[in-house]
C-alpha cells in the first residue's frame, strides 16, 4: 500500500499542476473565459455548464451540443451544488480518478502481480492524456476511466458463456457511452468479438441494449426538455457518410489517398501523446521478431478494439471531400484516444511475462514515464518541446495558443478567493425564491378551492 500511496500523491501533484491557468485544454484554446477567482476556462465552458443547468432546473442556452453526455454531470452534480460548477467539478474529477487508481491496483494485483499493478498505475499517473482534460469540469474527464471500464467489458465477453451476462455487458457498455462518444469504438469491437466467438444470435440484442441507454437519454431530453438530437456534432458524421455517395467529390480523391498513410501514423502517435504508442509498438515488434517460440499474442479484445478504431479512422479520413467541419487530418487525433487500453494491456502482459528490471524493455518503460512526466510538467515549468505534444493531441487554430496564454495569464494552478463560493450562495438564494413563490401559489390555489 506504500507504493500505491506514493502513486496517488504523484497523481494529486500532477492534477494540481494541470489545473487553474495551467489546464492544457483551456490554454490550448485561442479564446478563453475566466472564473470569479481568475481561473481560466475553455471557450466551450457554456456548453458543459448547460448540462449542469439542465439537472439543476436553471435557464440554459438553446442549441447546446453536449446534452447527451450526461454521465459526468450526474456524478458531479452533488459536488457542483455544494462547491460550484468549477470547484465542485474538479473535486468530483479528482475522486473519480483516485477511484480508478484503486480499481487498477486491485484488478492488476488479482490477475497479474504487485509489480504489474505498480507499472499499470505508474503509466496511469504519468499519462498526459488524463491531465489534458482534468483541469476543466467537463465530460471529457471520463474518457480515460470509461475507456478502461469498456475495455474490461470487452475482456469479459470472451470469458462469459451465457446470453444473460453478455446482454448485461451490453447495457453496461451503453451506460458508459452516455459519458462520451466511445460507443462507435467499443460497440464495433464487441461485434467483432461476438463474431469471433461464434455468438451470432447474441449480436442483434447486444447492439440494441448497447444503444438503449443513450437512446433513453436522447428521448427524455427531447420529450421533457425539447432538446433536439441533431446538432453540429452529430451532423458532421451525416456529412461524411453522404460524401461516399457523391460521385463528383471523387475528383480529388487521389490527393486524399496520398495523405492517408502519414495521417494514420500521426494520429496513432498523437492520439496518446506519442510515447505510450512508441513503447507499445517497440515491445510488439520485439516480441514478434525476437521472441522465438514464446511469442506473446495480442488479446482478441485488443485486436478487436485496435481494428475498430482503425475502421472509424478510415471512415473519417477516406471520405471524399465534403462541406462543413472536417473530421479528417492530423488536427483532431484526440478522438482516437480510447485505443489506449489495448496498448497498455499488451504492455502489462509483456512485463508480466518478461519482467526484468535490468532489461532493455524496462529502460524503455522508464524513458516513457520520464517523457510523459515532462509533458505534464511542461506548462508549469515552461518546457517548450514537451508542451508541443499537448498541441499535437488537439491542434487548435492557433499553434501558439499554449505559450501565449501561459505568458498572458501566468503559470498558476487552481486559485481560490473570497468569491469562490459566490455562485453556490446565489444559486441557493435563487432556489429559495423559487420555493417561496411555489408556496405562495399553492396557498392561493388552496384558498380559491375553498
Amino acid at each position: 500500500m506504500k507504493n500505491l500511496s506514493v502513486l496517488v500523491l504523484v497523481f494529486i501533484i500532477h492534477f494540481w499542476i494541470s489545473s487553474g491557468n495551467l489546464a492544457p485544454y483551456a490554454i490550448n484554446a485561442p479564446s478563453l473565459k475566466q472564473t470569479a477567482c481568475g481561473n481560466i476556462l475553455n471557450i466551450d465552458e457554456s456548453n458543459f455548464r448547460d448540462t449542469f443547468k439542465l439537472l439543476d432546473s436553471q435557464k440554459r442556452q438553446e442549441g447546446g451540443v453536449v446534452y447527451r453526455r450526461m454521465l459526468y454531470p450526474l456524478i458531479a452534480y452533488p459536488f457542483m451544488i455544494n462547491f460550484g460548477f468549477y470547484y465542485g467539478g474538479l473535486l468530483a474529477t479528482l475522486i473519480i480518478y483516485i477511484g480508478t487508481i484503486f480499481l487498477i491496483h486491485y484488478l492488476c494485483k488479482k490477475h497479474f502481480s504487485k509489480n504489474i499493478a505498480f507499472i499499470a498505475n505508474l503509466l496511469f499517473v504519468t499519462y498526459p492524456g488524463i491531465f489534458y482534460w482534468s483541469g476543466q469540469p467537463f465530460s471529457y474527464v471520463l474518457i480515460v476511466p470509461c475507456s478502461i471500464l469498456s475495455f474490461l467489458l470487452l475482456l469479459s465477453i470472451k470469458e462469459n458463456n451465457t446470453l444473460k451476462k453478455d446482454l448485461f455487458i451490453a447495457l453496461c457498455l451503453g451506460f458508459l457511452s452516455t459519458a462520451y462518444d466511445i460507443l462507435p469504438f467499443y460497440l464495433t469491437a464487441s461485434i467483432f468479438l461476438l463474431i469471433f466467438l461464434r455468438k451470432f444470435f447474441t449480436i442483434t440484442p447486444f447492439i440494441i441494449l448497447s444503444i438503449l441507454p443513450l437512446a433513453l437519454v436522447v428521448l427524455v431530453e427531447q420529450k421533457y426538455y425539447k432538446i433536439p438530437f441533431n446538432n453540429s456534432n452529430v451532423g458532421v458524421y451525416a456529412n461524411i457518410f453522404n460524401a461516399y455517395f457523391n460521385l463528383e467529390a471523387y475528383q480529388t480523391y487521389l490527393f486524399i489517398l496520398k495523405k492517408y498513410p502519414i495521417t494514420l501514423w500521426n494520429n496513432f502517435l498523437h492520439s496518446n501523446m506519442t510515447f505510450i504508442p512508441i513503447l507499445f509498438l517497440g515491445l510488439f515488434l520485439k516480441n514478434s521478431i525476437f521472441a522465438n517460440n514464446q511469442k506473446l499474442n495480442l488479446s482478441i479484445a485488443s485486436k478487436a478494439l485496435i481494428f475498430s478504431v482503425f475502421l472509424v479512422f478510415s471512415f473519417n479520413n477516406l471520405a471524399p471531400a465534403y462541406e462543413g467541419w472536417q473530421m479528417r487530418g492530423n488536427w483532431i487525433a484526440r478522438i482516437y484516444q480510447p485505443i489506449f487500453p489495448a496498448m497498455v494491456f499488451f504492455i502489462l502482459k509483456y512485463f508480466h511475462k518478461n519482467f526484468n528490471i535490468r532489461s532493455i524493455a524496462s529502460v524503455f518503460l522508464f524513458l516513457t514515464v520520464i517523457a510523459n512526466t515532462l509533458i505534464i510538467w511542461s506548462p508549469f515549468a515552461d518546457l517548450n518541446y514537451p508542451l508541443q505534444h499537448y498541441y499535437n493531441f488537439y491542434q487548435t487554430k492557433n499553434p501558439n495558443s499554449l505559450k501565449t496564454n501561459l505568458d498572458k495569464f501566468g503559470r498558476t494552478p487552481v486559485k481560490f478567493c473570497k468569491n469562490a463560493l459566490l455562485e453556490v450562495k446565489l444559486n441557493k438564494e435563487r432556489k429559495n425564491r423559487i420555493k417561496i413563490k411555489r408556496q405562495k401559489r399553492m396557498k392561493r390555489k388552496l384558498k380559491s378551492q375553498h
